[in-house]
């Protein structure tokens, strides 16, 4: 018979579990995705390996509860850009908020970014990691169609819309500090905006 944990222990095993994620988050920052090792982690946490084990069952759990956590994040403020764009900003100032956003999360979470997108350490299958990569893409869409329901892209679908935009976005985000010194990411964005917010009746 299974005896549920009381809500102390439930607390502790998440508190645990949260120093877990941001101690693989720090290891992957130091000795990059691929030397990055559960010991390591644990030692970073002050818990043995075996005790890290309660919680993940293996380097590739931690790894994709840690993608998981990142889209979490992107998501969160991502939304919280787009509720920050006021109703009289021009045409495609909302999707362009997100991708500011994703660009500056990548700016910032280097690491963790390419572990999320570009990394075969995590498990694409996850369930966790699924829903959290189709809740960006749900915000993305949702976001390009009431964009697009007022003349954003002209006759191009919100899906095509959608798409295009996070592709020549994460173009940005990728390249990074390869970018002219006298070109802001941010500025990028915008120029884009503009030359395709096209309302029907101009």
């Amino acid at each position: 018979m299974n005896i549920p944990d009381s809500p102390s222990s439930a607390r502790r095993r998440s508190r645990v579990r949260a120093d877990i994620l941001a101690s693989a988050a720090a290891e992957i920052s130091e000795a990059g995705v691929e030397k990055a090792s559960l010991r390591a982690m644990a030692r970073r946490v002050g818990i043995s390996h075996q005790a890290l084990s309660y919680h993940f069952t293996d380097r590739q759990a931690v790894l994709t509860a840690l993608a998981v956590d990142g889209f979490r994040q992107l998501v969160a403020l991502s939304a919280d850009a787009v509720d920050k764009v006021t109703s009289d900003s021009p045409l495609g100032h909302r999707a362009a908020a997100i991708g500011i956003a994703y660009i500056r999360f990548a700016e910032r979470n280097r690491p963790l970014f390419t572990l999320m997108l570009g990394s075969a350490q995590i498990d694409p299958t996850d369930e966790e990691l699924v829903a959290a990569r189709l809740a960006m893409w749900n915000l993305l869409l949702a976001t390009a169609t009431t964009e697009n329901d007022n003349g954003w892209g002209g006759s191009a679908s919100p899906e095509t819309m959608a798409i295009l935009a996070w592709m020549i976005v994460h173009g940005i985000a990728t390249i990074g500090n390869l970018l002219p010194t006298d070109v802001t990411p941010d500025d990028l964005v915008l120029t884009l905006n503009c030359a395709i917010a096209t309302r029907e009746d101009r």
